[in-house]
């Protein structure tokens, strides 16, 4: 009973496990092949893999050869073996190569089988005739039903190895590619048994008497581990197509957005649940319902078909129309159905971007208008500059700035100052109409850009008398006349900055000779600059001789009520004029090249006062200080703070260092680098005046900042309208930063910052600047408040 008709169980048994492991390599390393994309690296593993299962397939059949018990002396023929062993590498190469397709017809697996079926019997057939040539007994039957066998299991095993390699789910795969090992194994092992029984005589010259059917043993061994293995590709691909619908139909029913399919006439044949709540018909009212009549009419229906078609993933934006007439802003991806390599229809995902274009207008706006009127900001105002010098364009630059506001605005308070801005903006803009482009630059400063051809005679004596009119604001008549001055390009400059400069000189030029009026630019004018020298002087010797104070306006928690810090701000306390404000002699700075001097004074001061605080055991808090682009940009900055930090004995946290946006638009990429540095020894980056004029908001997620501050003049506007400063608190929680408001000025702007969740403030609710001695007093004196 040791025997498998003339063939030892025990060694039967060896050669099926042999080729059960080789199965199980030659499976595994099918999957890990399928994942290579790089070329090289294919090649590299095609021929390590190759060579490995190549040789797991000559060992098995070289122990078949060596098993037959024959009474002749086996002669050792190494050329024979290597041939084998190359043919077995190559048709392993072959199986694995064919098994990474990415398509697999049906004319494929019929010839890949049979070249597969080729490569085994003639490894066999050529080792047995070469080993057993003189016991040679030639069947032609039983080789032909052997040849059919054997090309049944390798067409099934080739099947198997496709679907176990496409298989996704690993529990799947894992499972039934142990099984399919083991049978694919046992039909491979009795190759070699077939093609023997079928080429030597075991009852004559081996004179071997079978006893019964025994003789049918070699063919039944394989034709049943065939069977078994003919169906299982057929439990697996049952498995697989209920894995994937099931999958599928999840994708299909419970995606967040709106899921369809359409056929090619554009009938709906299928939604799920999102586009009934979308549209708000029912199923049965969608289905067979025309698309593209629930969308906006001017979609070119043909051409979005034909893309579709053609294999392209198409994004469409649209308006849908629900079933109660709303208009919703959609983005439909369009993909085809392929079944069978005919496309017969085609998927439509839909997603709602109706808020997302609410957001991207809201951008759009902070980046290019001035949020309180409505016009064109300075850097929208920039770019048509650019554009039409770069058309050649004639054009006159009008530089209006309205007098007495700034008495108007401490009189009535900002909000009124702010709704006549709105007022004379009203004006702006009809007299600007169909001829002109208008914007404001800051405060109440307003550019007008005039083609010299669309320029009518007399219009700038109309813009003039039309601000000697009083403007009605919250019942109150106010008279602001405008002071205007005008450049012209390509007349004065081709220059834009000289001209903005030149229509500035105009505009002053107008304000020394009265106001209310216009001036245009003229060489002379520049003469009158020369007058400035002397106060350029002073300036600097003030610089010199640390005669800029520093001022602390303190910061608050508007939740706890606790002083939580200051900013630093310089003034300048003038022997003559007394105190000249920071905006005429920091600008001044900047233009003799002397600001770097005043904010690093500033900052030595500051450490200077902190450092004293502490060694006086005051509890002292973070100072941040404003930082200017010459001042960071300069090589000795970074040194010189590390070094003031040091020789303080101060640690970096306690400064905060405030620059503007234009700052980060000029110079990102260097800007950034110094800002890290100055990150590393602890010092936080504040962005001043987010969201004006200059708007970086595509930017902002690369900068190496810690904190926003938000612009007094969106705090004035957040009891009225709270939108921007909601979506700027939102938008800094959302990059991991800190929000600070300033200039809180009452109860109800605190209410509202506090509801949007910005904690942080400062302004004259709180404290207006004080001198440094005032505020060492604040901090002794200081005690927590309820806001």
């Amino acid at each position: 009973m040791n025997l498998f008709f003339y063939f030892h169980i025990f060694d039967v048994v060896v050669v099926a496990i042999m080729a059960i492991l080789t199965c199980k390599l030659g499976f595994e390393y099918s999957t890990k092949i399928k994942l290579v994309t790089d070329k090289k690296e294919l090649k590299k593993k095609l021929f390590l893999f190759s060579s490995v299962v190549g040789f797991g397939f000559w060992s098995t059949y070289t122990y078949a050869f060596l098993s037959v018990d024959v009474p002749i002396v086996i002669e050792q023929n190494y050329f024979l073996l290597l041939f084998v062993y190359l043919l077995c590498f190559l048709g392993a190469y072959f199986t694995l190569f064919m098994a990474r397709a990415k398509e697999f017809k049906w004319w494929k697996y019929i010839i890949s089988s049979i070249v597969v079926s080729m490569m085994f019997i003639g490894i066999t057939t050529l080792g047995y005739w070469w080993t057993f040539r003189e016991l040679i007994y030639f069947k032609p039957v039983s080789f032909s039903i052997s040849c059919l066998i054997i090309g049944t299991c390798i067409f099934k095993l080739m099947k198997f190895l496709r679907q176990i390699t496409n298989e996704e789910e690993e529990v799947v795969k894992k499972s039934w590619l142990n099984i399919g090992a083991i049978l694919c194994g046992v039909s491979i092992s009795g190759i070699p048994y077939l093609l023997l029984t079928s080429l030597l005589d075991f009852n004559g010259v081996l004179q071997y008497e079978y006893k019964g059917y025994t003789y049918l043993l070699p063919f039944l061994y394989p034709m049943l581990s065939n069977f078994l293995l003919m169906i299982l590709p057929d439990i697996i691909s049952d498995r697989m197509l209920s894995t994937t619908t099931v999958k599928y139909k999840s994708l299909f029913s419970h995606n967040p957005n709106a899921v369809f399919s359409v056929d090619l006439k554009g009938k709906i044949m299928d939604v799920n649940k999102e586009t009934l709540k979308l549209v708000g018909y029912t199923r049965e009212e969608l289905i067979g319902k025309e698309l593209f009549s629930l969308l906006q009419p001017n979609l070119d229906k043909q051409t979005i078909i034909k893309k579709v078609k053609s294999g392209s993933i198409e994004d469409v934006e649209t308006v849908i129309v629900t079933k109660d007439q709303r208009a919703v802003d959609i983005k439909i991806t369009t993909m085809r159905i392929v079944i069978n390599n005919e496309t017969i229809g085609y998927y439509g995902i839909a997603k709602d971007i109706t808020e997302d274009k609410k957001a991207k207008q809201m951008i759009h706006r902070l980046a290019f208008y001035d949020e309180l009127t409505g016009l064109y900001n300075r850097r929208k105002l920039i770019e048509i500059l650019n554009e039409w010098a770069a058309n050649g364009e004639e054009f006159h630059l009008l530089l209006l700035d309205f007098d007495r506001f700034k008495r108007i605005n401490d009189s009535f308070g900002h909000s009124f100052g702010d709704q006549l801005l709105k007022e004379i903006s009203i004006k702006l803009k009809h007299f600007t109409e169909k001829k002109g482009v208008v914007g404001r630059l800051g405060g109440d400063e307003f550019l007008i850009m005039l083609p010299l051809k669309e320029t009518p005679a007399g219009y700038l004596e109309e813009l003039v008398d039309c601000f000697r009119k009083p403007l009605n604001v919250k019942g109150v008549d106010v008279i602001s006349t405008a002071s205007i001055g005008i450049s012209t390009h390509p007349h004065h400059s081709t220059n834009l900055t000289e001209l903005v400069k030149y229509a500035d000189i105009a505009m002053y030029h107008t304000k020394e000779n009265g106001s209310n009026g216009y001036s245009f630019f003229s060489e002379s004018m520049l003469e009158n600059k020369f007058k400035n020298i002397a106060i350029e002087n002073e300036l600097r010797y003030a610089i010199d001789h640390n005669h800029i104070s520093v001022y602390l306006q303190p910061k608050y928690n508007m939740v706890s009520g606790e002083l939580i810090g200051a900013e630093s701000l310089a003034r300048w306390k003038h022997s003559t004029h007394g105190m000249i404000a920071p905006n005429v002699f920091i600008p001044l700075a900047e233009e003799i090249g002397e600001i770097d001097r005043l904010e690093k004074n500033m900052i030595k001061e500051v450490c200077g006062l902190l450092s004293t605080w502490i060694k006086k055991g005051k509890k002292i808090h973070q100072t941040s200080i404003n930082i200017s682009l010459p001042t960071l940009l300069h090589d000795g900055f970074i040194p010189f703070v590390s070094h003031t930090l040091i020789q303080n004995q101060l640690n970096g946290s306690f400064l905060e260092f405030e620059i503007t946006e234009r700052i980060v638009m000029k110079y990102e990429t260097e800007v950034n680098s110094r800002l890290q540095q100055l990150r590393n020894m602890g010092i936080e980056i504040s962005i001043d005046d987010f969201g004006t004029g200059y708007s970086s908001l595509s930017y902002l997620y690369k900068l190496e900042v810690d904190r926003l501050k938000i612009d007094k003049m969106f705090v004035d506007q957040c009891v009225e309208n709270s939108e921007v400063v909601s979506m700027i608190i939102s938008m800094a929680k959302a990059l991991g930063l800190q929000v600070i408001a300033e200039g809180v000025e009452d109860e109800n702007q605190i209410r509202i910052l506090k509801k949007l969740g910005c904690i942080e403030a400062q302004g004259f609710y709180f404290s207006r600047p004080v001198p440094h001695v005032e505020f060492q007093e604040l901090l002794e004196e200081y005690s927590t408040a309820d806001f």
